[in-house]
């Protein structure tokens, strides 16, 4: 789904689940993403979880989180093995 807030914080031992099956933000067969307007702040787990048997390719983007400003990064991830050699990745996104 997509999910549209203000502020965003994460606590150290929290994690925030993402699930990924298709290539489109916030709609039925695409990803989950979070949009927050003003400032994102970040710690603790980010976990990914491919679902309905979508395989990514190298390459594809699913930006799972926006923010305008953003402090802290995620201490950990989870579910980064896409399968067929792929890894998923973080990079810093900017609304």
């Amino acid at each position: 789904g997509l999910l549209s807030v203000t502020s965003f914080e994460q606590a150290a031992a929290a994690t925030l689940h993402m699930e990924i099956a298709g290539l489109q933000a916030g709609v039925v067969d695409g990803y989950d993403q979070v949009q927050v307007a003003g400032q994102a702040t970040l710690s603790g787990t980010l976990e990914l979880a491919l679902i309905n048997d979508f395989q990514p390719t190298a390459g594809q983007v699913f930006d799972v989180l926006k923010w305008s400003q953003r402090s802290g990064s995620f201490t950990a991830y989870k579910g980064l093995y896409a399968g067929n050699g792929i890894f998923l990745k973080g990079h810093d996104q900017i609304v």
